[in-house]
């Protein structure tokens, strides 16, 4: 075993024989250089290493600095110079080396809760790697730091050497000893009256040892732990509060984590005054700049609930004040004030009451003078260009940029779109540096599917939403067998006539397997979308025709098509939608609104043989719970479907079937499960209803994990709509983008309504939920 640290190290450097040399003022001629100990290693080295080569006169700098190259490079254990003095008054160096073995093989035994390959991994020790006592230290430190970040807080590790064989290479032994995992067994809080013991644990990252938490002590979060407490006080009235003492004390039945509180007197707030306010009018801050609210939003509400904390105005808050001085910055940078900020000055009186002054520097105006735009590797930059609202020349508006930024996030091209500032020197303009990491868009697949129905058939998919890097979207689905012949071709130009309007178009040979039917459709249909006002609304029409056919009918429902036996029938349809959308990204959104209205009619003055009027409306909202990753999401779909021929009824293929994660899904039943019974027969309705609750956390960009709450329902009149023959569902799941793959959901789900077996797993592909 070898010792630890760069101290034994530096003890052992020795530079002897040479005082009268380091009491020279200048340099001193060398005669030459002799190097012994070398067992393993090129004296070529060393002298490279040393720095000396060649160098007729030196110093005693340079000597101090070779002696630090070739104990830095820890291919020796120590270096030793003595200065020899020629009878000419030249000085020959000798160098005395001791070399360090090199490694041969790596052994690592005593690990049972952290695999070698993960340990080997994280201390990177290849063969031939020079084992100092410093690199031996390293490892070691690596090794604990590992299983100190899984809870083997007293492990230790033991390094044992081979003697070195004839080319100086060492197995180099690392022996752990885990010693057990350590839980958190109690947490113990001392002078807290205002909280209470359990709020300030639930505030705590480290949790005590129970069923549903490990109890895993991790000592980074600990201080962290402490600031966070100390945060919580500050935003509920208690500003002064601090952390008196806090202790660690490892026990033999576990951890016991100590925290005493000062919590300090209770504050509120009080008056709110502005100062150097000359932009706008002090009524027009005090209007937008509250610190005591009379009532608790919605969604305050639903975070106070969320959190378990009570509706408390007045109280002092940190974090209220940090947001009033970020509104007051935001207000003034979205008319060009971006060096605008704001002081608080705090009074108070009467020993609890918080007076607050904002005085205010608003600086001068800027202008934008140049964007640049860096990181697209794919996308053109007059793609990205177009999507901007804020241009060169303009006033630097906050709100503009931010909505630059989630136009482009929307686009679903980037993984990342941030913004930085440089300066000018003219101090009354700014350029803007949009920085954006693209992504991987697209799916492309291939391969050979069977079922009994279709038998084998080989598939091909191809989307590419951003092809060539113009923004433009086309898409090819091939399935080809000996039953199977699907073919559909799909292509779009999002800017036409270089404006924020789309046209695109579709044809399609579709076949559709249900177990109670097949349906083929063979058509086309073209499509065309603008947007509206500011860029949140859309506006869609679209025109399809095709022919829609239906084979192998059960004989159970056979009887609910009226004009079933007749061949093919000829659907003319138009379709109409209006949608707002806010969200800041099409998936894994953080906050945002989308509300969407359409109405499809076919026949009528259409023409064709199929005639019938569909409505559809949809409402959902996606809202931040204390930060960014704690998402609530609530939405509901509405349906209605009726006929507009007198003699025919409604297409059965346009029928509303619930269940299964498409956009008429209920997670936790079948896919088209949940329909009305017409003479024993399940058949799906004229009107529908589904309502989803789901609490996201996404720790990542590209993936999320969520619990949610489904309940559908289907009928043919409005009159039949009752909470009671709502069908439930609940349960957990994650969505995941995987790149030239799409979105992926899995769930395990829970059919409350469900006869028999109420669990079952369910994937979902694309962004329906």
């Amino acid at each position: 075993m070898r010792g630890n640290g760069r101290g034994e190290l530096c003890r052992r450097l020795r530079l002897t024989n040479l005082i009268l040399f380091f009491l020279l003022s200048g340099g001193i001629s060398v005669s030459g250089i002799e190097i012994q100990g070398l067992r393993w290693s090129s004296p070529d080295f060393v002298i490279f290493r040393t720095g000396l080569s060649g160098k007729k006169e030196i110093s005693p700098l340079s000597v101090r600095n070779a002696i630090k190259s070739l104990m830095e490079s820890e291919y020796f254990d120590s270096v030793e110079v003595f200065g020899i003095y020629n009878p000419d008054s030249s000085l020959k160096l000798l160098i005395k080396l001791h070399e360090n073995p090199r490694l041969k093989e790596l052994v690592i035994k005593g690990n049972k809760k952290i695999g070698s390959d993960e340990l080997r991994d994280s201390l990177d020790l290849p063969r031939g790697t020079p084992l100092s006592d410093y690199a031996l230290f390293r490892a070691k430190s690596k090794i604990k730091e590992l299983y100190r970040r899984k809870g083997y807080l007293k492990v230790s590790v033991e390094d044992h050497l081979s003697e070195p064989d004839e080319n100086g290479e060492a197995t180099l032994t690392l022996e752990v000893h885990e010693n057990g995992k350590f839980f958190i067994k109690k947490i113990v809080v001392e002078g807290n009256r205002a909280v209470s013991t359990k709020k300030i644990k639930s505030i705590m990252k480290n949790k005590e040892r129970s069923f549903l938490r490990s109890g895993k002590f991790d000592p980074d979060q600990w201080e962290e732990d402490l600031d966070r407490i100390v945060r919580y006080y500050a935003d509920h009235g208690h500003p002064e509060a601090r952390i008196d003492s806090s202790g660690v004390e490892y026990r033999d039945d576990g951890v016991y984590l100590y925290v005493k509180v000062y919590e300090g007197p209770r504050y509120v707030f009080g008056k709110v005054s502005f100062d150097g306010n000359t932009v706008y009018s002090t009524d027009f801050l005090s209007d937008r700049i509250i610190l005591v609210e009379e009532k608790p939003g919605l969604w305050e509400a639903i975070t106070l609930i969320y959190k378990g904390e009570n509706w408390d105005p007045k109280a002092y808050s940190q974090s209220k004040l940090e947001e009033a001085l970020g509104m007051i910055q935001a207000l003034y940078g979205d008319s060009g004030y971006i060096y605008a900020h704001a002081v608080p000055f705090e009074k108070i009186r009467n020993d609890s009451i918080v007076d607050v002054e904002f005085r205010i520097f608003e600086g001068s105006r800027v202008k934008v003078r140049l964007i640049d735009i860096v990181g697209n590797t794919k996308t053109r930059e007059s793609v990205i260009r177009r999507e901007l609202d804020i241009f060169p020349g303009e006033y630097f508006s906050t709100g503009k940029l931010a909505k630059s930024q989630r136009d482009l996030m929307y686009l679903n091209y980037f993984g990342n779109v941030g913004v930085n500032f440089r300066q000018t020197e003219d101090t009354s303009f700014v350029d803007l540096v949009f920085h954006v990491e693209e992504k991987s868009t697209g799916q492309i697949g291939a391969g050979v599917s069977y079922s009994q129905a279709e038998g084998f058939f080989g598939n091909l998919n191809f989307n590419q939403p951003n092809l060539f890097g113009r923004g433009q979207s086309m898409s090819i689905l091939v399935d080809f067998g000996k039953k199977v012949r699907n073919f559909r071709f799909s292509f779009t130009e999002p800017w036409l006539l270089g404006k924020p309007q789309s046209l695109g178009f579709d044809v399609h040979n579709l076949g559709h397997y249900y177990p109670e039917y097949k349906e083929i459709e063979r058509g086309g249909s073209v499509f065309y979308s603008k947007r509206l006002w500011n860029d949140y609304w859309h506006l869609s029409l679209g025109y399809t025709l095709e022919k829609v056919e239906l084979k192998d009918v059960s004989k159970e429902l056979e009887s609910h098509l009226s004009y079933w036996g007749e061949g093919p029938q000829l659907t003319s349809r138009a379709n109409f939608s209006l949608a707002f959308d806010s969200r800041d990204r099409l998936f894994n959104p953080i906050r945002g609104t989308r509300v969407s209205y359409s109405v499809e009619k076919a026949g009528g003055v259409l023409g064709g043989e199929v005639h019938y009027f569909r409505q559809l409306l949809e409402a959902g909202t996606f809202r931040p719970l204390g930060g960014e990753k704690v998402i609530l999401h609530g939405r509901t779909r509405l349906g209605h479907l009726e006929s507009l021929s007198a003699s025919i009824d409604v297409p059965l293929y346009k029928r509303f079937l619930l269940g299964g994660t498409d956009y008429y899904g209920v997670r936790g039943y079948d896919d088209r499960s949940i329909g009305i019974y017409r003479n024993g027969t399940l058949i799906g309705g004229r009107i529908f209803n589904t309502v989803t609750l789901e609490l996201r956390y996404r720790p990542a960009e590209g993936f999320y994990v969520v619990g949610f709450f489904d309940a559908g329902l289907t009928a043919d009149r409005f009159s039949e709509f009752k909470l009671s023959r709502y069908k439930r569902g609940a349960g957990v799941g994650f969505n995941i983008e995987i790149p030239m793959v799409g979105v992926l959901g899995i769930y395990e789900s829970y059919g409350f309504d469900k006869l028999g077996n109420k669990w079952m797993t369910q994937f979902q592909i694309g962004t329906s939920f």
